[in-house]
């Protein structure tokens, strides 16, 4: 997700959504409220916010009803993730349309990362490989800013032991 962190600058607003689950998904959304200003969103959704009692789906209609304000064009939306699949015999529970969780609206830009091949359908994709483990390794340094000599990569879990 380097592409949201390098360009951040250029966006008036970056919500990171975590798409590996309905839940995870719902969770991110009800984060991602708290952080908009109250005036913003819908009265009923800031009373529930303030309170014990939260209507998901509410809260997940007024952020993305506020993506879609006049004016509010140039916010970035990543739904990380989202790797279950959510329709047909190999259905997930905790999977989900990720149509679902974004703007019907035609302002803003929507990343989504995937490893399901059929989300291909929703808009422009760029596939990616896979990496190898030596590639592994030296991603997993340049992030860590250090070596990683003397660690491998777990049989199976991709770990680094």
């Amino acid at each position: 997700m380097n592409y949201a962190r390098n360009h951040q600058d250029e966006y008036s607003a970056v919500i990171w959504i975590d798409g590996s689950s309905r839940d995870r998904l719902q969770q991110s959304f009800l984060d991602a409220a708290k952080r908009i200003p109250w005036e913003q969103l819908q009265v009923a959704v800031t009373a529930a916010l303030d309170g014990a009692q939260v209507d998901i789906q509410a809260v997940m209609r007024s952020v993305l009803q506020w993506l879609s304000l006049p004016g509010n064009w140039k916010w970035l939306l990543v739904i990380d993730n989202v790797d279950r699949e959510f329709r047909g015999p190999g259905k997930d529970e905790q999977g989900f349309d990720p149509r679902e969780a974004m703007s019907h609206s035609d302002q803003g830009s929507v990343l989504i990362t995937s490893r399901l091949s059929n989300l291909q359908r929703i808009g422009e994709t760029l596939p990616l490989g896979r990496v190898n483990e030596s590639e592994a390794k030296e991603i997993l340094e340049r992030q860590a800013g250090r070596s990683l000599q003397g660690w491998s990569l777990a049989p199976r879990t991709g770990l680094i032991v």
